[in-house]
């Protein structure tokens, strides 16, 4: 049987992330790279920000959980890191998410006012809380997945539109090369 675990910790960004747009480039990108290597890990969770603070659980086997999690101390968009609470689980709550994001701040304002918080600080927040802010998040809806992935394809755009230009450009000197050897070739012949 897997050795599974939930890993739930919470940090604060370094970078100018605006929590108050609906797609904000800055998270679309940590969840475009997230999903990436969690699918190729097997790992599932779920993602909030708000308040200029990361809550975020991680679900999978403890040996790839655990070391995720020491990657995040490296991670310079990270600083004071918390973990939560680790615990073995039977099986994931979010299974079917690479990572979830849930962008829901008035449902969430809602939900820390019925649990006795002004605002979103998770560093404030007891065991209780925590828990129950996982199955929240657990029903809540997932933010737009198809437009925060086209909002991810559209920042790296860039890059991949520099690298088809060289592809392009490389192209077309091997064909001007392959072309100057044909003329040389009907000259000689």
């Amino acid at each position: 049987m897997r050795n599974l675990v939930r890993l739930i910790y919470i940090s604060r960004s370094t970078s100018d992330i605006n929590d108050t747009v609906e797609f904000e480039p800055g998270i679309a990108l940590i969840l475009a790279k997230s999903r990436n290597n969690n699918r190729q890990n097997g790992l599932g969770g779920v993602l909030y920000f708000g308040n200029g603070c990361f809550f975020q659980c991680l679900e999978g086997p403890a040996e790839k959980v655990d070391a995720l999690y020491q990657k995040l101390h490296q991670d310079p968009r990270h600083k004071d890191l918390k973990m939560l609470s680790r615990q073995k689980i039977e099986r994931p709550a979010f299974a079917k998410w690479d990572m979830k994001y849930v962008k829901l701040d008035s449902q969430i304002n809602g939900f820390l006012a019925s649990h006795g918080y002004t605002k979103f600080d998770p560093y404030a927040m007891d065991d209780k809380t925590t828990e129950d802010l996982i199955r929240f998040l657990k029903l809540a809806p997932p933010a737009d997945q198809e437009e925060l992935a086209d909002e991810a394809a559209e920042l790296l755009a860039p890059k991949h539109e520099r690298m088809l230009r060289f592809a392009v450009a490389v192209s077309m000197l091997s064909l001007l090369v392959a072309l100057w050897a044909l003329a040389v070739a009907l000259k000689i012949l």
